[in-house]
């Protein structure tokens, strides 16, 4: 009995450390605030102890020297001026060329052909049917071939004068290059044209004529620059090389009549070119002001269909000015 007592009695004493236990644990008033916060790193009294006070700075007395920098404005830029296309060929070194002309020569020979033709022809009549007309005719046939005699005679003074103002090249130089130096009244243009011409009557060993005159002076009645799209000049060039292949192809392979094809060419050239005397197409007309010994203007002709024009054409066409007749 005695020994079960014992146990008893130790079993309800550990149930009574058991329940202090847990009281302690639960219980708020059991931990002190300063057990709790000591359970804390950031809050913990040994952290507070080991970090030490920083150091507060002390103020100087004296400034540090401030340094003056000077900021320098930006440059200011200049508007750019306007410069032509006249004063960009006054500002080069050299002299630049702005047309020259095809050869004339199959030109030359039809119109003078052509002239004497008519004249010749003009003047058979004349003595025939007008002098020595025959006593047994109307009176009034005399005089009509009379006047188509004279008609003759214009037509072939007319194809006589064709070659006369063909211009042979036209050349663009600086006042300060020009020799000889240029007059008074145009010393003060940036440039000048030198515009060398055809003699209407080529006479060996004679210099060809020279004028100069400023660029204000001339004046197109009709452009020389015909615009053409990059599709065009292909179509062009693409149908003169299939021409040519062909001429060459045909010539190859027929030999026996070349010559007289060939002069068959020649003969339809030289038509065309007397065509081109009476009509004067492909050339384009140019008024050149105060070159005549009497003051007058002067009537040029510039090749604008054979003719080489820098810039096909509009560099002339910057250059003189373009007035298109009616």
């Amino acid at each position: 009995m005695s020994a079960f007592s014992r146990g008893l009695f130790n079993l309800q004493a550990q149930s009574l450390r058991a329940n202090s236990s847990r009281t302690f644990l639960f219980s708020p008033r059991s931990c002190s605030h300063v057990q709790l916060n000591s359970r804390f790193f950031t809050s913990s009294s040994i952290l507070r102890a080991a970090k030490k006070p920083l150091p507060k700075p002390k103020a100087s007395s004296k400034l540090p020297p401030t340094k003056l920098t000077i900021t320098q404005a930006p440059p200011v830029l200049k508007p750019a001026t306007y410069q032509s296309y006249v004063d960009a060929l006054a500002l080069k070194s050299r002299s630049t060329l702005l047309y020259e002309a095809p050869s004339h020569n199959g030109f030359v020979i039809g119109s003078y052909l052509g002239g004497s033709f008519c004249l010749a022809f003009g003047a058979l009549t004349f003595w025939n049917s007008y002098l020595n007309a025959p006593a047994d005719i109307p009176t009034w046939v005399p005089v009509a071939f009379g006047t188509t005699c004279f008609f003759l005679a214009i037509c072939g003074g007319y194809l006589f004068l064709a070659p006369n103002g063909l211009v042979r090249s036209i050349t663009a130089i600086p006042t300060p290059l020009l020799r000889p130096s240029p007059p008074t009244a145009t010393a003060t243009a940036p440039l000048h044209l030198q515009i060398t011409l055809r003699r209407a009557f080529p006479i060996p060993f004679m210099p060809p004529r020279i004028l100069t005159v400023v660029p204000s002076a001339c004046t197109l009645t009709s452009h020389i620059y015909h615009y053409l799209t990059p599709a065009e000049q292909r179509r062009a060039e693409l149908l003169h090389k299939q021409k040519m292949a062909e001429m060459a192809e045909y010539d190859r392979t027929r030999i026996i009549g070349r010559g007289v094809r060939h002069a068959s060419q020649g003969i339809f050239e030289l038509v065309r070119v007397m065509g081109r005397c009476w009509t004067g197409e492909g050339l384009v007309k140019m008024k050149v002001e105060g070159t005549r010994a009497s003051g007058g203007d002067r009537t040029l002709k510039i090749d604008g269909q054979m003719g080489w024009a820098l810039d096909a054409g509009r560099g002339l066409e910057r250059v003189v000015k373009v007035v298109e007749s009616l």
